[in-house]
């Protein structure tokens, strides 16, 4: 069995915060939204409503579901605290959530959304009468008394421009103070284009708030960042969000430990999708899809700086305008497995002045510059099981770059390194290598590195599982630390009986990449599916948490139930989800402190269909 050295995890909080979150081998990346059922069991604090579309809502109101809030900020005042569930049902919410409050570590406090929600971060000005013509093709809205920083027509981001009012280009803005807003809408009112002026900074901001939950939220057009946790926010869980447009980040962490970013889709930001700044530690960032965030000029999807011993687990991030994932300044001893990256603008992952980074199972793949970028003096970093194919092709590259500060107790062993071209896939050290094997001979690591394609099913319509003649299958390194027993969408490693074990390890038939290899592969790109489907439960017998997998042809409601074999129910309740694969996870503690361990079962129901899967939790 192989062990990476204790050193690479200096701390022994960071240490159990890894351990604690690799321990179950939970491995799954989900290709749409996640749905993710565990919530801390709640002790204390009771469940309110916010509903703007029902007539009797009452910012002044019990909070009931009968009359309930009409804001969500109005219900946090009124009603946050330990262990207090609020619901917000469908709707669109002009408002900034500003969380004051706290929840307990057992009893958070849980912001959850019912349907549709969007928390808009700008106001609707697609009335003709909010318009006034000015000059040519210029319109002036006096009623905008803010400076904006965004302002949008048909879902696209005008241009802000210093230009005279009467000048303005077309698709161009400017606000002036104590006039108004003009728009140049290209001879039109900008009505007619679904003028949209950004007003508020944030979606959700929380400063020192911690034990909070926020999930099920479309986050849109907020002028800076969509979901923004600050100054101690710490043990927060951010997951199954929806953030887009945003004028800086999507999701931001800045000074935050011990949180949960999971299941959240982030795109169309300016900035970086996800980020994590100065002194976050201990969180876990996981199952997020972040794409196609682009203006700032270095918009990345997931970027950590200052902020080490952090996990990043089957993340999938692709067409940013930067690299896919970056680790940089001071962001030391990161745990990166199974993430997919590929289409990026810079990268595909990116690890600059960032020390002992282990990489295992992620995939580069079709990046504008390099695959792998180890540089700025990064030293000790680890690539296992990792591929990294057709990055760099034309502009001379590299699947691995590892400059000569780096190059100190670089390790690397079952990777797959491969170009369709002639091009040279490795510079290591200020040399370039045409060969994986001359590379190996030289540095002395990578014995069991290929240089073959890794013949993926689809890679060019995001499909990155494994077609039955790859040489990635049953060849895999397995038994180090924080190896995933389970691939990126929660299968067990799987013996093919068509391939020769040739894996190092206890299990010499793992495969390398993100995802294990099946003979019916399920799902392509997006993640959805043809057919209503629920995985098997993993791990099983189970850890501190129990997941499947359900996938769903179109968005629909979502029962479920775990039940012991005296058929007590122990957890449970119902969601609306969207087209796409989800991740369904029980807290099993909730059931074994009732009833201790034994055999469970849990049953979800869709569209009057009723599946069920038998599992095994230990006291």
């Amino acid at each position: 069995m192989i062990h990476l050295s204790q050193s690479r995890l200096r701390r022994p909080a960071a240490r159990a915060h890894l351990a604690k979150n690799h321990r179950s081998g939970l491995a799954i990346v989900v290709l749409g939204l996640t749905l993710a059922l565990t919530r801390p069991t709640i002790a204390l604090g009771a469940t309110y409503y916010v509903d703007k579309s029902i007539p009797t809502c009452s910012n002044n109101g019990p909070g009931t579901e009968v009359q309930p809030f009409c804001s969500i900020l109005a219900a946090i005042l009124k009603k946050a605290g330990p262990g207090t569930t609020l619901v917000v049902k469908a709707g669109t919410y002009r408002e900034q959530v500003t969380v004051p409050a706290s929840g307990a570590s057992g009893n958070p406090l849980v912001i959850t959304a019912q349907g549709t929600v969007t928390v808009d971060g700008a106001d609707s000005y697609t009335s003709p009468a909010q318009w006034t013509p000015f000059a040519g093709n210029v319109w002036l809205a006096a009623s905008v008394t803010w400076s904006p920083y965004q302002v949008f027509l048909d879902s696209g981001r005008l241009t802000s421009s210093s230009a005279n009012p009467a000048s303005l280009p077309a698709d161009a803005f400017t606000y002036v103070a104590g006039v108004g807003l003009y728009v140049n809408a290209g001879g039109v009112n900008p009505a007619d284009r679904a003028a949209m002026v950004g007003r508020r900074l944030n979606g959700f901001h929380l400063t020192g708030a911690s034990w909070v939950t926020i999930e099920g939220f479309t986050v849109i057009r907020s002028d800076e960042k969509g979901i923004e946790l600050e100054a101690s926010a710490d043990n927060v869980i951010v997951r199954n969000n929806t953030v887009s447009l945003c004028g800086s980040n999507g999701i931001s962490l800045l000074s935050c430990s011990d949180g949960l970013i999971e299941g959240n889709r982030v795109f169309d930001n300016w900035h970086h999708g996800i980020e994590l700044r100065v002194g976050c530690s201990a969180n876990t960032i996981q199952d997020n899809v972040s794409y196609r965030n682009r203006g700032s000029g270095v918009a990345t999807g997931i970027y950590l700086a200052g902020s080490s011993d952090n996990v990043l687990h089957r993340n999938r991030t692709y067409e940013n305008q930067d690299s896919g994932i970056e680790i940089q300044s001071g962001s030391d001893n990161c745990v990166s497995t199974q993430n997919l990256s590929y289409r990026n603008g810079d990268h595909g992952f990116q690890h600059l002045f960032a020390h002992g980074t282990l990489n295992a199972g992620n995939v580069a793949w079709a990046n504008h510059t390099d695959g792998f970028s180890i540089e700025g003096s990064s030293p000790t970093t680890t690539l296992y099981n990792c591929i990294a194919a057709n990055n760099g092709v034309g502009i001379s590259r590299f699947n691995l770059y590892v400059d000569a500060s780096s190059s100190a107790g670089f390790t690397g062993d079952h990777n797959i390194f491969w170009n369709s071209t002639s091009q040279n896939p490795i510079k290591f050290n200020g040399v370039q290598y045409s060969t994986v094997a001359a590379f190996s001979t030289a540095s002395g690591t990578d014995g069991q590195t290929l240089q073959t394609d890794p013949l993926f099913v689809n890679p060019v319509g995001d499909d990155f599982h494994l077609l039955a003649a790859s040489p990635a299958i049953d060849s895999g390194l397995s038994g180090f630390q924080f190896w995933p027993g389970f691939d990126a969408q929660g299968y067990a490693r799987v013996d093919d009986p068509g391939s020769v074990n040739l894996g190092a390890g206890p299990i010499d038939y793992a495969d390398r990449g993100a995802f294990e290899y099946q003979t019916s592969t399920t799902g392509v790109g997006d993640g959805t599916s043809a057919e209503i489907a629920l995985s098997e439960a993993f791990p099983n017998p189970a850890g501190p948490t129990v997941s499947f997998l359900i996938s769903l042809p179109r968005a629909a409601k979502v029962e479920w139930g775990v039940f012991d074999l005296q058929g007590r129910r122990l957890g449970g309740g119902e969601t609306w989800r969207p087209a796409g694969r989800s991740l369904v996870r029980w807290d099993t503690a909730a059931g074994t402190r009732a009833t201790g361990g034994g055999i469970r079962f849990a049953r979800v129901t869709v569209d009057g269909r009723t599946f069920a899967r038998r599992f095994v939790t230990i006291r």
